[in-house]
């Protein structure tokens, strides 16, 4: 009975882990959705704005203020961006499908993020404590799983080991072989009381059910250990990843507002004619990648947040 209730535990906690897994995928998938949906709306934008300076090139071009190669140039990088447009449509469209398989939605649609924007989260106050590790390991549903599925196999051996040592307990009443003898003679009674042992030789000698046992115990001992040793560089790598998000958000926020001062200054050149179409195209190309890497930065360091906080042993 008690074997069954460690192996009824050791389910449970497995199925918290696998739960654990499949809500950080679908966090992941989600962050990844919410970044390519920014970097198409994005895109939109830019390509709006490809479209509005292009016609502005092609009036200046036919009051002769301006060359026709520059509008060409403003037309193939109007088209430039149309294209990736079109490609991140596609990757918009993958990263909704994946979020889609994980949560198991059978549809056709695609899903699209309601947030605004993606703001830094800490899931985790502080850092992870590396003098604290083992509480971390013995949180984890997995390892939860892996000594209660241990309990049941050291008492299902103890059920082996410990029965044979167990006697049975025997009470007798023998009679005359042949019945009631007569008058005058009458039966003797006795009465008999014993402990029997039930010892199975070969159980004696080769051991089979224990040595297996044993063999199951070393085993499950083995995955704690190993286990162990993944949650110390589960913790490690989501930590490493925090550090490297903070450091690359620092530098894509700064990168961010250096492209959007040098777009809007060149938007502005370009009403005076001071600055050549090409010089906007790229102006609004270093705008979109700088926006593009801090999002990017931004979803990492979340998504690390979320891979820490359940490394250290919580559930969600």
């Amino acid at each position: 009975m008690k074997a069954k209730k460690e192996e009824s535990a050791a389910v449970k906690f497995e199925t918290q882990a696998q739960r654990n897994g499949v809500i950080l995928d679908a966090i992941s998938d989600y962050y990844d959705l919410m970044v390519a949906q920014f970097g198409y709306n994005e895109l939109l934008n830019l390509s709006s704005q490809a479209d509005t300076l292009t016609m502005q090139i092609k009036l200046q071009v036919d009051a002769g203020l301006r060359y026709q190669s520059e509008y060409l140039l403003a037309q193939t990088s109007a088209d430039h961006i149309r294209f990736q447009l079109a490609d991140a449509e596609v990757q918009m469209q993958k990263k909704s499908d994946a979020l889609l398989n994980i949560l198991n939605i059978d549809t056709a649609a695609m899903l699209v993020s309601a947030d605004t924007g993606i703001m830094p989260m800490q899931i985790v106050q502080g850092t992870a404590d590396t003098g604290v590790m083992s509480r971390y390991i013995q949180n984890r549903p997995e390892y939860k799983s892996m000594q209660a599925e241990l309990n049941s196999i050291q008492t299902e051996r103890k059920t082996t080991t410990v029965g044979l040592l167990l006697p049975k307990f025997v009470v007798g009443t023998p009679d005359a072989l042949l019945g009631t003898f007569g008058e005058p003679y009458y039966n003797t009674y006795t009465l008999d009381a014993g402990l029997l042992w039930d010892i199975p030789i070969g159980k004696i000698i080769y051991r089979g059910d224990v040595k297996t046992y044993n063999a199951e115990i070393n085993i499950e001992q083995n995955n704690m250990q190993q286990f162990g040793n993944e949650v110390v560089q589960q913790v490690a790598d989501a930590r490493a990843q925090i550090k490297l998000s903070m450091q690359q958000m620092d530098f894509s926020r700064r990168s961010l507002s250096q492209a959007n001062m040098a777009l809007e200054q060149s938007i502005e050149r370009e009403k005076l004619g001071t600055v050549l179409p090409f010089e906007v195209f790229q102006s609004e190309q270093f705008y979109a990648q700088a926006e593009d890497d801090y999002l990017k930065a931004v979803s990492d360091y979340n998504k690390a947040e979320y891979q820490l906080y359940v490394a250290m042993g919580n559930n969600l």
